[in-house]
């Protein structure tokens, strides 16, 4: 493993570090068939089976649980790596945690999404498994999973604060994906599978902008920058979560990301130079929906003609540019795993890919530094009216009138 993914993503106990899941999912592909053909051998305690000396089967299965979105998204990221994982070849994975014993593995993963082969449903269970919905850090890979809610009205966000050092080649520190109603609202840019399985996909990150990020200067954020956690804070209303990277030389990111249970999500960015100079700054935000309303720091977004998503910024305006870029998995075609379409030939009709709209919101960034406020509400009718007054230190999202998240920010 270390011969293709560097000494530092094997832990001293031989074990694969898990930010690299899908070297994982890998093993387990090639260990289901021969659990098959042995798990019927009294030897053979299933369960407890070991992968390493400090991680069991059951520890892998529950981490792909763990990570996968109350919605039915993918373990991972998101659901743009989805036809290489459930909707491929890794069905097996919902039967192996089914002989250990963990049938939770079916509703959590929601396979009636993925058209599992036929054989795979004879184990599943007759009662369907209800799994609570919890916010979760993943520390070990700098990740953070927030979620809220139940069933059509679940929110499920994936925040990429992480450790991007050994192999990881694009720039999307501090980037992150949102679910809501079952639509996949934000999303990073490029093509599944997430980790660098296929050459090609580095030039289809690079087509718009890696992730949901700031370009500072014109240039991105450098490969392999890792982030730092700052807070991870959570009470029964709302969770708050705070990172920053320093891959620019000049200027230092911080972003946090205040979710309200069930309700917006707030993306407050501080862009602070070192150098005591002025800066240009481009915010990317990739929105998987059709346009269809641009007012004055509020643009309004459509998706199946049902779910709406209203995005607020203090800079935005009718002018600001809206352009348009591949992202694949989106429309759930893509059945082989390993067979994507070439860079050429996409376009917005193909099987399992999309055109999605992202937003360029360009600024200059003081000496003394500036504060980028964002937020996005996820509804299924288009109310509209709503407003984001920031004031010295302080924010306050309403509709028509009435507060429904306020935040204090350090100046």
């Amino acid at each position: 493993m270390a011969e293709y993914f560097g000494e530092q993503s094997v832990l001293p106990d031989g074990t694969f570090h898990e930010a690299f899941p899908w070297a994982e999912g890998y093993g387990l592909e090639f260990l289901y068939p021969v659990l098959a053909i042995l798990r019927g051998s009294q030897e053979i305690d299933i369960p407890n089976l070991k992968l390493s000396p400090t991680r069991l089967l059951r520890n892998a299965i529950q981490w792909q649980i763990d990570v996968a979105s109350p919605l039915g998204e993918i373990p991972s990221i998101n659901d743009t790596n989805s036809h290489e994982s459930f909707m491929g070849g890794y069905h097996s994975l919902p039967i192996l945690g089914q002989w250990a014993g963990m049938p939770e593995v079916w509703s959590a993963l929601r396979t009636e999404r993925y058209r599992l082969p036929v054989y795979a449903y004879a184990h599943r269970p007759d009662a369907p498994v209800v799994k609570h919905s919890e916010s979760l850090l993943l520390s070990d890979v700098g990740w953070s999973i927030m979620r809220s809610g139940k069933g059509p009205e679940a929110f499920y966000a994936m925040f990429d604060h992480g450790i991007h050092q050994s192999g990881h080649c694009m720039p999307q520190c501090l980037t992150f994906d949102m679910v809501r109603h079952g639509h996949h609202w934000i999303v990073n840019s490029g093509c599944a599978p997430h980790y660098c399985t296929y050459d090609e996909q580095n030039s289809w990150h690079r087509t718009t902008k890696a992730g949901n990020c700031i370009e500072i200067d014109g240039e991105e954020i450098p490969d392999r920058t890792d982030g730092e956690l700052l807070e991870w804070n959570q009470n029964h209303k709302c969770i708050t979560i705070t990172a920053r990277h320093q891959g620019y030389a000049a200027v230092v990111h911080t972003r946090q990301l205040i979710h309200q249970n069930e309700g917006p999500i707030v993306v407050i960015d501080h862009l602070m130079p070192n150098d005591g100079k002025s800066h240009s700054a481009k915010s990317y935000w990739h929105i998987n929906g059709e346009l269809i309303r641009r007012t004055q720091n509020c643009f309004a977004f459509v998706a199946s003609g049902d779910r709406y998503l209203s995005v607020l910024h203090q800079s935005l305006s009718p002018e600001v540019e809206v352009a348009e870029g591949p992202c694949g998995g989106l429309g759930r075609l893509n059945l082989a795993p390993g067979k994507l379409p070439s860079r050429q030939p996409i376009s917005p009709g193909d099987p399992g890919w999309r055109m999605v709209p992202y937003l360029v919101i360009e600024s200059i960034v003081p000496p003394s530094g500036k504060f980028e406020i964002s937020a996005f509400i996820p509804e299924q009718e288009d109310r509209g009216n709503w407003t984001l007054k920031i004031t010295d230190g302080s924010l306050t999202l309403s509709r028509c009138g009435h507060s429904v998240l306020e935040a204090a920010f350090s100046r």
